[in-house]
């Protein structure tokens, strides 16, 4: 069982924790200069007052010398006293660290962890109040990944003394991130919010418990829960007990909060999570226009399998095109990592993209040298995109993102009815059906899902994994290419048009980019999923009607992949992957709620019909 320090690194506190374990690991993981301060000094639990009179614990460390110095902010729920090394590295580079613990967490005052909702004006408090300090330059950087990387894109807006900032492995838009074509990343709502239920002061070791809940038959229409009222009135029993209808006592204890208040709290915010619709009406989970708000510019770093990447692209390319004054100056760099998370056996022997490089891209200083301290030291010379390109196992400076050389090709499906499994007749080409082809069955059992394996995850399966297994089920189709005669660069956004039927009135349909070795080894590239009942919309559902053909198109994302000459490109179509994504109960809401019935899915792929996927293919250099 992983601690919730295990899971915070999964969050990319491990990164943090690698730099805090002892003054070796910084200097040969960090190409620092020489420290320019060899004292320093460390305040720690300073409280610092919100606008709402909650005080939040905040450790400050500064060199220990008279003057005025640049800030960098780090505000975190995970426990600011794991960023020590952090404090201090800033500190001897001649920075004053501010490493704060969120609103409900360890040592600052509020009950009880509510993700999101107060971080936006927690921020803005604690820059005005670092504004204050005598020991303030006027020019304030923030840092961090995950959770405390979006503290520093819901403080940005209309921030003037925000002058730089570095999200990892984040984004602002946690809704965008959250559904994938309308499904819910479960592990990562449920099993991220058993991770950090009991944040104020104690530590919790997560269990699978969220699993149990996976097969959950809830109606179309969301429950009547106002999310934005209890996160803002989250510490006030007699409202929390109004909502949640659960007896509490006046007032809570922060040190015994009873469990069955945070299961309860952690199971009705997942069931919320549930309808799109209650989280994207809340500002917390969208940014919208605010990017036209932000003027400081981001070192955004991310990875290829990473649950954010999708999003933290289009965070890049928002803040580069609308955002204001020196955002537009902004950098983007995307490694072969997952969430924090450097395994990647695709590149094995690569330095360059190890947990010491990974970390070294994670913590340049040289970006806050140079726009807090005016150190003139090349950051932004050359184009704004690096990213690295698997199969080929490079990195490449880009201009733009979608590359404008990209060429979007079609793969089409084609069988002779018998596609399930590897062993099956699946075949994959770029020549559109001509003729009726027999449509592929299989069925889909809720309590049979299709297990995840490899992935952009949070918890347990996370980046390339062989798929050995999963392609051997009955519930899986499987369409492969004929062996590359050159290699094929695919970089870029990737989407899939699928025709399929259900015998239900609602389902899941998934479908995985998958590269095949001469060997026979199966890879994972990347996938999707689209939810039936959130086809059209994300706020409107509505359910299909069982036997009737649909079309489907799904978002798998983007990658940077060469399929090298001799390998075979693969799609495999399901209805599950679990538990990235809770299993669809198939009943759409109707039965109970935890009625669920077996799906007799067809896949069509017909002249009139065409199922295909589009890679991005980049030409290769004659």
């Amino acid at each position: 069982m992983r601690t919730i320090r295990q899971f915070a690194i999964l969050a990319l506190l491990s990164l943090a924790l690698s730099l805090t374990a002892c003054k070796g690991v910084t200097k040969r993981y960090l190409d620092l200069p020489p420290p320019q301060s060899k004292k320093i000094i460390s305040e720690k639990n300073v409280m610092v007052p919100m606008r709402d009179g909650i005080k939040l614990a905040t450790d400050i460390y500064r060199p220990a010398s008279d003057g005025k110095f640049p800030v960098i902010l780090v505000r975190i729920p995970y426990d600011k006293k794991t960023m020590e090394m952090v404090g201090q590295v800033f500190a001897q580079q001649g920075y004053v660290c501010v490493i704060q613990d969120c609103r409900g967490t360890f040592h600052s005052e509020g009950v009880i962890f509510f993700p999101l909702f107060k971080e936006a004006d927690d921020g803005m408090d604690t820059t005005e109040w670092v504004a204050k300090q005598p020991w303030f330059s006027g020019k304030m950087g923030a840092w961090g990944g995950s959770y405390f990387g979006y503290t520093q894109w819901a403080m940005a807006p209309d921030n003037r003394y925000l002058k730089a900032f570095y999200p990892l492995i984040t984004t602002p838009n946690m809704a965008d991130m959250m559904y994938v074509g309308g499904a819910l990343q479960y592990e990562l709502a449920a099993g991220w919010s058993s991770a950090v239920g009991h944040q104020s002061g104690t530590r919790r070791t997560p269990t699978k418990e969220y699993q149990k809940l996976a097969i959950l038959n809830l109606p179309l229409q969301p429950p009547a829960l106002d999310l934005k009222r209890l996160a803002l009135n989250i510490d006030n029993p007699a409202i929390f007990k109004e909502m949640m209808g659960v007896d509490v006592p006046s007032p809570l204890n922060p040190k015994k909060i009873p469990a069955n208040l945070v299961k309860t709290l952690n199971t009705k915010v997942v069931e919320a999570f549930n309808y799109p619709k209650l989280i994207l009406a809340q500002q917390a989970w969208t940014f919208g226009d605010d990017y036209k708000r932000v003027s400081a510019p981001a070192m955004s770093v991310g990875g290829w399998y990473d649950l954010f990447i999708k999003t933290q692209l289009a965070d890049f390319n928002k803040l580069i095109t609308v955002g204001r004054g020196d955002a537009k100056k902004s950098k983007l760099v995307i490694g072969p990592w997952g969430h924090g998370t450097a395994k990647n056996f695709l590149t094995k022997g690569d330095e360059s993209v190890s947990m010491k490089g990974m970390v070294r891209e994670f913590a340049r200083i040289q970006w806050f040298d140079y726009w807090l301290k005016g150190k003139q030291n090349g950051v932004l010379d050359g184009p704004p995109i690096r990213i690295y390109v698997m199969g080929r196992n490079e990195w490449r400076n880009e201009n733009e993102w979608p590359l404008a050389r990209t060429k979007y090709v079609k793969y089409y499906i084609h069988s002779k009815g018998k596609a399930r499994s590897a062993t099956g007749d699946g075949s994959l080409d770029a020549n559109a059906p001509t003729d009726a082809e027999p449509t592929d069955l299989f069925d889909y059992d809720p309590k049979n899902p299709v297990p995840t394996t490899g992935g952009s995850n949070l918890l347990e399966s996370v980046g390339p994994a062989h798929q050995g297994k999963v392609e051997s089920r009955p519930d899986v189709t499987v369409y492969t290419s004929a062996a590359l005669d050159d290699d094929t660069e695919v970089t870029g956004p990737i989407t899939a048009t699928l025709y399929a039927a259900s015998s239900a009135v609602d389902t899941d349909f998934t479908v995985k980019l998958v590269d095949v070795f001469p060997n026979g080894d199966a890879v994972n590239i990347q996938d999707g999923i689209v939810r039936a009942r959130f086809r059209d919309s994300l706020t409107e559902p509505s359910l299909i009607a069982p036997g009737k053909m649909y079309k489907y198109t799904m978002d798998l994302w983007a990658t940077s992949y060469v399929f090298l000459k001799g390998h075979r490109i693969r799609v495999d179509i399901s209805s599950s992957n679990f538990p990235r994504f809770e299993a669809n109960s198939n009943m759409g809401g109707q039965g109970g709620e935890f009625a669920s019935i077996i799906a007799h899915q067809t896949i069509y792929h017909d002249a009139e019909h065409p199922t295909f996927i589009i890679l991005p293919v980049i030409p290769n250099k004659k």
